[in-house]
């Protein structure tokens, strides 16, 4: 999944999405969405493409690095809450919702 903030736009891995419809489906409230940022990515935000230097500076800020997929310990646990998701019409996929809170933004598509 893709997530979408002001910086640009960073794959997670392992991503949870929970939530719950509201009144006719029509959108998405209460929506909680967590995973795995890899901080290799953080290269475009002029970090090191290693991630080790990026690593270095979340625990400022009260986060901490673990291992990723790979056993590299360089991503970064992400969880967002209290996101709400509008309903996008997107030909091909039965429910598309953006989901977002400030500066955050994820498209959520079911087939």
């Amino acid at each position: 999944m893709t997530l979408g903030i002001s910086a640009g736009s960073f794959d997670l891995q392992e991503v949870v999405l929970e939530g719950a419809f509201g009144e006719g489906g029509k959108s998405l409230e209460a929506v909680a969405l967590s995973g795995l940022l890899d901080t290799r990515q953080a290269g475009r935000l002029g970090y090191e493409p290693t991630g080790r230097d990026a690593c270095r500076d979340i625990p400022l800020a009260g986060g901490e690095c673990v291992p990723c997929e790979n056993g590299e310990p360089v991503c970064l646990d992400v969880r967002y809450e209290n996101l709400v998701g509008v309903p996008l019409p997107e030909p091909g996929f039965a429910a598309t919702f953006l989901l977002g809170v400030g500066m955050l933004s994820v498209i959520a598509r079911r087939r």
